[in-house]
């Protein structure tokens, strides 16, 4: 689990870096918090590193820190889950609804609006059996 977010951590911060600077040299600064690549990895990277966490230490941590870590992150991932939304609106002149990417686009706006949620409940009803 370490060497897949690890190896997904930096592919990200690879992209982070690298696809923004061609939209700033193409387009100029004032183009980049528009694009909609640049919000669906700044959205990405909202989602993927709160969530990677509570389950990273899900086997060392009390479940009632994971839930209040997870409730404390809440509002990162609504972020992150918009950023996508917006990401997917942004992309339906150039490209269709079914396409990969905007499936992504779209799982990953619906994982941050509810996914932390839905994990909390799951740890809460997996705290009350134990």
């Amino acid at each position: 689990m370490v060497i897949a977010g690890l190896s997904g951590g930096g592919w990200l911060m690879f992209a982070l870096i690298s696809d923004p600077a061609v939209v700033v040299a193409q387009e100029g600064i004032g183009r980049l918090p528009f694009d909609p690549t640049f919000q669906h990895k700044v959205g990405e990277l909202l989602v993927a590193v709160p969530l990677f966490l509570a389950a990273l230490f899900s086997s060392i941590r009390p479940k009632g820190s994971i839930a209040h870590n997870l409730l404390l992150s809440w509002p990162v991932t609504i972020v992150g889950g918009a950023l996508n939304a917006m990401a997917w609106m942004g992309t339906a002149d150039t490209a269709p609804w079914n396409e990969p990417n905007r499936l992504w686009f779209m799982l990953l706006a619906v994982i941050g609006l509810v996914g932390p949620t839905a994990i909390m409940a799951l740890v809460n009803r997996e705290k009350s059996r134990t």
